[in-house]
């Protein structure tokens, strides 16, 4: 290991003591700005301010921001190395395959079991709201399941790859 990297990898410079701080100024700035450019057109279309109309996919992007700020940083500090590292730290299989299955299961059991406790309190019977709200989605309540999963995923995604992948090692540092 040389002198100019921590044990994750992280740039440091020898001359510099506070490199990683600066770094993770630079990150959050950068996030900021990054969002933003993505957040403000939906806001500003909305509000009347701009003629255009913005599709609401623009500002989906946004939620990537801290990604996208890893990514810019990463290729700029490390090249090809850091963005390489970054993704193969983001698909690591660091736990069991059942973790796989339980993780994007329990947000849908949860809001299964709040729609059971909301038509409880409601007075009315536990399944006679699901079931007529099923019914009524026909077969497209089964494609449902795996496309909210993707987004579940895919946002978060979106937000670990910056705050653990990037700015995670500069703080311990």
């Amino acid at each position: 290991m040389s002198r100019s990297t921590t044990q994750d990898g992280v740039p440091v410079s020898a001359s510099v003591p506070d490199a990683p701080i600066r770094q993770a100024i630079i990150f959050v700035g950068l996030i900021f700005a990054v969002s933003l450019a993505f957040y403000l057109p939906g806001i500003a279309s909305g509000q009347g301010w701009i003629s255009v109309a913005v599709p609401s996919v623009v500002s989906d992007i946004g939620v990537f921001g801290p990604a996208i700020a890893a990514l810019i940083l990463l290729g700029r500090e490390r090249g090809r190395a850091g963005l390489t590292k970054l993704v193969r730290d983001a698909t690591a299989w660091r736990f069991g395959a059942r973790w796989w299955v339980a993780t994007p299961a329990l947000p849908l059991l949860v809001l299964l079991g709040a729609m059971y406790a909301g038509c409880r309190l409601l007075g009315g019977p536990p399944t006679t709201a699901t079931v007529e709200m099923l019914a009524a989605a026909g077969t497209e309540a089964f494609f449902i399941v795996p496309i909210i999963a993707f987004v579940i995923v895919a946002f978060a995604y979106g937000e670990e790859a910056g705050w653990r992948g990037y700015l995670l090692p500069r703080l311990q540092t």
